[in-house]
């Protein structure tokens, strides 16, 4: 395969993960967020492994995890595992400063998802978003870019479709 197929492959495999995530905060339960959210960090995961992007890809891995241990309890243990795996994932993962972006995500995603109320979800969600941009932006991921854009306009659509009137 061509470096230029390649690419195209490793680019595309973000953008099917992007998807999941746009709908994901559509959804109006917390299992249904979850249950997207699972498929694109699985799909972003194998992206950035593929773009050797390593503090990525393992805090993916971990949210996959994380992903499916919140859809069945939600006990505050798995919150303070899931920041220590989080901490600890990055450091061994670590690749230098830029690494502490998408571990400060992590912690702060991991925080909104363990929250019950998908309102409460939404607004931290958005926590995360300026971590994860500038991460996409220094490791070339093309679809972690527009993903980011994407989920802050699908939060604040959401944000807006389910307000309290």
């Amino acid at each position: 395969m061509t470096d230029f197929a390649f690419s195209g492959f490793v680019q595309g495999l973000g953008f099917i993960a992007l998807i999941f995530v746009f709908f994901s905060f559509q959804k109006s339960n917390k299992r249904e967020i979850l249950l997207y959210l699972v498929f694109a960090q699985l799909l972003f995961a194998v992206h950035f492994g593929l773009l050797h992007a390593y503090t990525a890809m393992s805090m993916n891995l971990l949210a996959v995890l994380r992903g499916v241990v919140f859809l069945r309890d939600r006990t505050v243990a798995w919150l303070y595992l899931f920041v220590f795996l989080f901490l600890t994932s990055g450091y061994l993962s670590w690749e230098g400063w830029r690494s502490a972006l998408p571990i400060t995500a992590m912690v702060l995603e991991t925080i909104a998802f363990w929250i019950q109320k998908p309102q409460y979800i939404r607004w931290l969600s958005l926590t995360p978003r300026p971590f994860w941009l500038s991460y996409n932006i220094l490791v070339v991921s093309l679809p972690g870019i527009v993903s980011e854009v994407f989920v802050l306009t699908s939060l604040l659509i959401a944000l807006y479709r389910f307000r309290k009137k």
